[in-house]
C-alpha cells in the first residue's frame, strides 16, 4: 500500500508537470506564430507559415486537457488509497509540484541480505521451520514414550481426622506408551511429512529466486532509467539552443520555417519525456525499496 501509495503521488506530479511543459511550448509556439504572422502581414512569406505555426500551436495545446485529466484520476486514486473519497485532495494539490527526485545512488547494501525482511520470504521461511519441526513430532511416535505421575493428598474417615498426621495420602508411579504395533502407518506419517517439508524447502527457494530476480530487476532499471534521463537533460539541453538558432535564421530569412517547427516539435517532445523519464527513476525507486521489503 505504501509503494502503492508513493508511485500514484509521482504519478500525479508528473501530470502536473507535463501539463506546466505544454503551456510553456503553447507560449513559446505562439511567439512563433506571431512572428510568422509578422512577417506575413510584411508581404516576406506567404500564408502557409502562418496555417503551419496555427496548426503547431492547436496540437501542443490540445495535449493540455488529456494531460490535466491524467492528472486529476491519479489525484482521486490517490484519495481512495489513503483512505478518503475521490475527489477529497483536489484542493490540496491543485497546485502543480515536483516530481520527488530520489538519491543520486541507492545504497541498499547486499540485496540477498536485504530480501529477508520482505513479508514473502519470511512467511515461506516459518512455513518451512514449521515442516520441519513436525518431522520431529513424527519421528518421535516410533519411539517409547515415559511418563510419570503422581498425586498427594489427604484422607480420613472424618472430616476433623483430615488434619491430623497420617492422613496425607500420595501415589507415584510410571506410565509407557509404545505404538510397536503401529509402526508402519508412523513410518508412514513420517515420509508424508518428510516430503511436505521438502516441498516447503522447494517453495521457499523459489519465493527467494523470485525476491531476487525482482531486487536485481529493480536496481538494474533504477540505474539505466538515471542514465537515460542525464541523455534526454544534454539533448534538450541543445534542442533549446536549436530552436533559438531557427528562430533567428528564418527571422534574418536565412532559412525557412518547416526548420522552426521542425526544431520546436523537437523540444517539445524532449522535454515532455524527460518529465516522464523523471517519474519512471522515482517510480523504480520505489520499486526497488519494495523488492527488498525496505
Amino acid at each position: 500500500l505504501a509503494a502503492a501509495t508513493a508511485a500514484i503521488y509521482v504519478e500525479l506530479r508528473a501530470f502536473q508537470t507535463r501539463v506546466v511543459i505544454a503551456q510553456t511550448n503553447v507560449r513559446l509556439q505562439e511567439d512563433t506564430l506571431a512572428l510568422a504572422q509578422a512577417r506575413f502581414d510584411a508581404g516576406l512569406v506567404g500564408e502557409r507559415d502562418v496555417a503551419q505555426a496555427t496548426t503547431n500551436v492547436e496540437l501542443t495545446r490540445s495535449r493540455v486537457p488529456t494531460l490535466e485529466a491524467g492528472a486529476r484520476a491519479a489525484s482521486n486514486r490517490l484519495a481512495v488509497l489513503v483512505g478518503l473519497a475521490p475527489g477529497s485532495l483536489a484542493n490540496e494539490l491543485e497546485l502543480a509540484g515536483p516530481v520527488p527526485v530520489p538519491p543520486a545512488t541507492a545504497a541498499v547494501g547486499v540485496p540477498a541480505d536485504l530480501i529477508r525482511s520482505r513479508p514473502d520470504v519470511r512467511r515461506a521461511e516459518r512455513l518451512l521451520a514449521a515442516e520441519h519441526a513436525r518431522i520431529g513430532v513424527a519421528a518421535a511416535e516410533l519411539y517409547p514414550r515415559l511418563t510419570l505421575f503422581g498425586s498427594i493428598g489427604v484422607a480420613a474417615g472424618r472430616a476433623s481426622d483430615l488434619f491430623r498426621t497420617g492422613s496425607d495420602t500420595f501415589a507415584v508411579g510410571p506410565s509407557v506408551r509404545w505404538n510397536l504395533f503401529d509402526s508402519g502407518r508412523l513410518r508412514g506419517r513420517l515420509e508424508a511429512q518428510s516430503a511436505r517439508a521438502e516441498q516447503a524447502l522447494v517453495r521457499w527457494e523459489t519465493v527467494i529466486s523470485s525476491a531476487l530476480e525482482e531486487a536485481e530487476n529493480a536496481m538494474t532499471g533504477f540505474a539505466l532509467e538515471r542514465r537515460r534521463l542525464d541523455s534526454l537533460r544534454r539533448a534538450a539541453e541543445q534542442a533549446r539552443r536549436t530552436v533559438e538558432f531557427a528562430q533567428y535564421e528564418y527571422n534574418e530569412g536565412l532559412s525557412d520555417f518547416q526548420t522552426v517547427l521542425d526544431s520546436e516539435r523537437a523540444l517539445a517532445a524532449l522535454e515532455d519525456e524527460i518529465a516522464l523519464t523523471e517519474a519512471n527513476v522515482t517510480t523504480r525507486y520505489v520499486a526497488l525499496h519494495r523488492a527488498l521489503g525496505v
